[in-house]
């Protein structure tokens, strides 16, 4: 059964009450729900409330709400017992946003579920064109309202920047239009107004609506350019502060409405800006050839909306070339952006936009800051939410890179705020292809990567590069993927999911001399009978199971919404989701871990010696065999997640991957870092990951890997480096044998 709840708003309150009359025996009964209050989106469905009781109960809806009835007798109220899922029928919603209350009564107790269903029509206060400009000689002007409240009951304010607090009057709502005299500007400068409508809604929030007031002087001229006009102010320079009334039009490819809208911006080690993404605005040229990133003074002067087309001036901006190195695009952006720089916002939709389709490969440095769709994609770590980090140190690490790949097998970074609002929202990540769209951005990641040759006077936060290109996604629309594997491009050799010895009911691929099968294509008894190991080598050397933060969630800092029942995304034979040892740990609730019942059990795996002698180390070997394919099916890739032990440090830094047809001659993939997780408590270096890093190398075209009865890949140290024991070097000592460095994921794709 689908469930289409899409806001959990409170924690289960059980209630434990008497039903019995006899004084000498008491009876105890419990009546609680996962939740006490959920919100639905306005499209019919059905929705799940999960019951907890010991007893038999009565769930019933007032006669008054005609739009929500149980789906088992299509009656307002049912009896059952147990604990048990409560399934309801909702309608659609055509009108304003309503509220049904469903009361569950056991015994003596009764409890309340809140259930409020949101509206397709727009029940607060919305100004179709948001940012408007006056005439220098001023005069009435009209701007249209989108509402549904009666005007009576609507309130205006105007408040102003500058000297002078009364140039607009006479504001007026009529017909859903708001009528308003400017005064003429004598004040040799532009000036800026707000228009406030307040008011309550139908279940009684405050909403307001603001209209953006724009007026120039009367000797004001504004000069419009392209925005390779406006690149060409930079000249030989790199940084140029405009001082004239240029302008640009573009569409704004962003807000934040979701929390993905543009980057959080470190400041220190342990401290993010947060307010970023709501001051950041992508604008693009209107035939989407260029963009440039406007960053706000702060959130509130940033007063555009997706999709608007907007007219901003350039005055008092700060132009700035970035980028020019390797793998470090030419890219510009304007900063110090206030509201009297965006004269104008014209709504507009999607549609609107120019049309970009491109593969990977295909990507330029115009491409940055403009809204490209990449076609046949697929994110290929087959686990997890979209931001699988440890909420604990959400404060240190904002934003997870998230690995995808295309049908050609070049990959890059997909970027998700851990704000995200469906970054782990319970739901698992869709498994096969399609599409991914988004700003094209660069954006640094100091936990996955870090440039330990910066000059120590320099080497603060920020430098991080994980690739030339990385693409922001806005809302979850922009991810079009097929939700099953089976509607992919992709088809699979082997993969590794999680490490189970002892666990019946999923596969277990692990036999006594710590040798991993594969789990994918799953059987019952794999051991043997699959294509794919896994060895740490030297054989014999001890594989043990690890935890890893890929529970699906919701989470928060202070464990408020634990689900410990959506588990990571992987299912067991009767298809329920797996936590292993979870809902035993009580650490799991708030970072999002999904813990291992044993060192026999769990969805990550570790191994301890990595040195055996200067420049001499153990790896990571998995062995295919690809006797029943050839180059057809190419390109051949490899993914996985690394990182290294939580709390202790001393395990390898650099790595490389590796390929071979025999097991002796290896020949290089690509070489990769594994960062160290941050310390248990002490403080976080720039570089440390409280997470798994997602790694893809493809094969070389021309690599002979077809039609082999034995194909093996390596991850090997590279180096003989380490970072000190005490964590707060990046790579000053010798590997220390006793660390270890994990893996959660690893897979052999090919193209079907």
């Amino acid at each position: 059964m689908k469930r289409t709840i899409i806001i959990m708003l409170a924690a289960v309150a059980v209630a434990c009450v008497s039903c019995s009359k006899e004084p000498e025996y008491l009876s105890i009964v419990e009546i609680g729900t996962e939740y006490s209050s959920y919100e639905v989106s306005y499209a019919a469905g059905d929705m799940v409330v999960r019951v907890y009781s010991n007893g038999e109960f009565t769930a019933s809806f007032d006669e008054s709400v005609n739009w929500a009835s149980f789906h088992e007798n299509g009656e307002r109220t049912i009896t059952s017992s147990g604990d048990r899922e409560l399934v309801i029928d909702v309608e659609k919603n055509r009108g304003l946003s309503r509220r049904a209350v469903m009361g569950i009564v056991c015994g003596r107790s009764r409890i309340e579920v809140e259930i409020v269903q949101g509206s397709m029509l727009n029940g607060g206060i919305e100004f179709v064109d948001a940012n408007v400009l006056a005439d220098s000689n001023g005069g009435e002007m009209s701007s249209k309202m989108l509402t549904l409240i009666d005007h009576d009951r609507i309130e205006s304010e105007v408040s102003y920047e500058g000297d002078r607090h009364d140039w607009i009057s006479g504001v007026k709502i009529v017909n859903n239009f708001v009528t308003f005299n400017v005064d003429r500007n004598y004040s040799g400068v532009i000036r800026s107004a707000v228009i406030v409508l307040s008011s309550t809604d139908e279940l009684g929030e405050d909403v307001a609506g603001a209209l953006y007031v724009k007026q120039p002087a009367a000797d004001t001229e504004f000069e419009p350019l392209t925005f390779s006009q406006m690149y060409a102010l930079l000249g030989t320079g790199s940084k140029v502060t405009v001082d004239r009334n240029y302008t640009i039009t573009g569409f704004v490819l962003n807000d934040n409405t979701y929390g993905n809208g543009g980057e959080i911006f470190p400041v220190s080690r342990t401290f993010q800006d947060e307010e970023a993404a709501d001051y950041t605005i992508y604008l693009e040229s209107e035939d989407g050839a260029y963009g440039v990133r406007i960053l706000a003074r702060d959130a509130e002067n940033n007063t555009t909306r997706r999709y608007d087309r907007a007219v901003i001036n350039l005055n008092g901006m700060t132009l700035e070339r970035l980028g020019g190195g390797e793998d470090d695009p030419v890219r510009y952006s304007l900063s110090g952006a206030v509201s009297s720089n965006i004269l104008t916002t014209t709504a507009s939709s999607a549609e609107a936009l120019p049309v970009k389709v491109k593969r990977m490969s295909e990507l330029t440095d115009e491409d940055v800051y403009t809204y490209v769709t990449l076609s046949d994609c697929e994110i290929p770590v087959r686990k997890g939410p979209l931001s699988p980090i440890s909420y604990a140190y959400a404060d240190f690490m904002s934003k997870y890179p998230m690995l995808i790949r295309d049908v050609e097998g070049s990959s890059m970074y997909m970027m998700t705020n851990t704000a995200c609002t469906y970054a782990r929202n319970g739901e698992p990540m869709p498994q096969g292809s399609g599409t991914v769209s988004g700003v094209i951005v660069h954006e640094n990641c100091d936990q996955f990567e870090w440039d330990a040759s910066a000059p120590s006077d320099e080497r603060t936060f920020d430098l991080g590069n994980i690739g030339r290109y990385q693409i922001r996604h806005i809302s979850r629309d922009d991810i079009n993927l097929a939700e099953d594997f089976e509607d992919g491009f992709s088809e699979m050799i082997c993969e590794f999911r999680y490490f189970n010895r002892n666990y019946d009911e999923l596969v277990r691929n692990v036999d006594d001399n710590n040798t991993i099968w594969s789990t994918y294509p799953p059987v019952a008894d794999p051991v043997g009978n699959v294509n794919g190991t896994m060895t740490h080598w030297p054989e014999g050397s001890q594989i043990t199971a690890k935890y890893e933060w890929s529970q699906l969630g919701p989470v928060t800092s202070d464990g408020t919404f634990p689900n410990l029942e959506v588990g990571n995304g992987v299912t067991d034979y009767n298809g329920t989701p797996t936590t292993f040892g979870l809902a035993n740990s009580s650490f799991s609730y708030t970072n999002g871990c999904i813990y291992y019942a044993s060192t026999d059990a769990g969805p990550a795996w570790q191994a301890s010696r990595w040195r055996r002698g200067s420049n001499d180390f153990c790896a990571w070997i998995v062995n295919f065999s690809t006797e029943e394919l050839d180059a057809s099916h190419s390109p051949m890739s490899i993914q996985f997640g690394a990182v290294n032990s939580y709390g202790t440090f001393g395990a390898p830094r650099y790595w490389k991957a590796q390929y071979s047809l025999d097991g002796n001659a290896w020949t290089d993939l690509g070489e990769y870092t594994v960062p160290d997780f941050p310390p248990l408590s002490g403080v976080k270096q720039y570089w440390q990951l409280p997470a798994y890093k997602y790694v893809n190398f493809t094969f070389p075209a021309d690599a002979d890997v077809w039609g082999k009865p034995d194909v093996y890949v390596r991850l090997i140290p590279s180096q003989d480096l380490a970072s000190n024991s005490s964590g707060t070097t990046y790579a000053t000592n010798i590997i220390t044998n006793n660390i270890g460095s994990g893996l959660c994921y690893f897979a052999v794709r090919y193209n079907k």
